[in-house]
């Protein structure tokens, strides 16, 4: 719980006290998804799986793309009148997967080049489960498509302001890396 300080005056003079700093609706929404979405996994994929930290930022687009060099499962979506991304980095999709085709969900190759044809099979099923949580939260979107480089992808100007919402993810009590959702700012 986040906690917000304010001062208040009493007779016996300046005191500070701790007030819950109430969460925004877009961080409500994630955190709705993301129980949904742990529910989804555990339930299908017989797997200790859970969100344990949702954040939510405002950045420059320019600044959030920068971060990501590496090749990642970023699957674009329709976002109200705009797009927005869901990114799924890689260490997560090889190890649901993995627990899929009846592994530990532990395993992860040492090296990781590109997606293999289970992992994008797995990665379109993550979104249809993500796509009924957003609607479940009022959130409608919409699929469009799979990309590997977030430089290929053009929904934002550089120098526009997005939010970022980090979902961190966790495979049977282990971090196992993050699911990442960039939008437009409301």
């Amino acid at each position: 719980m986040h906690l917000k300080y304010e001062k208040s005056k009493r007779r016996d003079g300046e005191t500070m006290q701790a007030k819950p700093n109430k969460p925004d609706q877009l961080e409500l929404n994630y955190k709705r998804v993301a129980l949904g979405m742990s529910d989804i996994i555990s339930t299908k994929l017989d797997l200790l799986f859970s969100f344990r930290r949702v954040s939510v930022e405002n950045k420059i687009y320019s600044v959030f793309s920068k971060l990501s060099s590496q090749i990642l499962m970023i699957n674009l979506l329709n976002y109200k009148s705009r797009g927005a991304l869901l990114i799924v980095e890689p260490v997560v999709l090889q190890r649901l997967t993995d627990k899929m085709l009846g592994g530990s969900g532990n395993g992860q190759s040492s090296t990781f080049e590109d997606f293999s044809d289970s992992e994008v099979f797995f990665n379109q099923q993550l979104v249809d489960w993500f796509t009924q949580e957003y609607s479940k939260a009022d959130i409608e979107v919409d699929y469009i498509r799979s990309e590997r480089e977030l430089q290929k992808i053009h929904f934002f100007f550089p120098d526009e302001d997005v939010q970022v919402v980090t979902l961190s993810a966790y495979i049977n009590n282990e971090y196992a890396g993050q699911m990442i959702a960039c939008h437009p700012k409301d």
